[in-house]
């Protein structure tokens, strides 16, 4: 049984297999206890969700450029998602830290939900 009368400030990890249930517990979690869901798939279908709502500005003079409105992060990712691969190593340990250090992560406290990664590395080097 889950104690609801945990303070704000917890963080949870949830691992194990695919298919194991761990975003399920993990989004079952947030909402009894109140948390962020952390996970790298929620921030690449933001991501897309993001591309797939934007529009570049209408007064742009012919051959200029939009703006910069992804961040080096979600460019680099979206190019890799371009390509049919997915964010390297490196990519999902910027994006979990950028989740976590978040404002509301860092207030409300976290599940972070480790659905993706290496399969050649140990959890726990995943993890760090």
């Amino acid at each position: 049984m889950i104690d609801a009368a945990w303070t704000s400030a917890h963080r949870i990890l949830v691992i194990g297999k695919p298919r194991s249930g761990k975003t399920t517990l993990a989004k079952n979690l947030c909402v009894k206890l109140d948390l962020v869901h952390i996970n790298v798939e929620n921030w690449i279908n933001d991501l897309l969700a993001k591309i797939k709502a934007y529009e570049p500005p209408e007064d742009l003079e012919e051959g200029q450029e939009p703006p910069k409105w992804l961040s080096d992060l979600e460019e680099n990712v979206s190019q890799s998602l371009l390509q049919g691969g997915g964010p390297s190593d490196e990519q999902v340990i910027e994006i979990l830290r950028q989740q976590i250090q978040s404002p509301k992560a860092q207030l409300k406290g976290y599940v972070l939900d480790l659905s993706y990664y290496n399969r050649d590395q140990s959890w726990a080097s995943t993890i760090r």
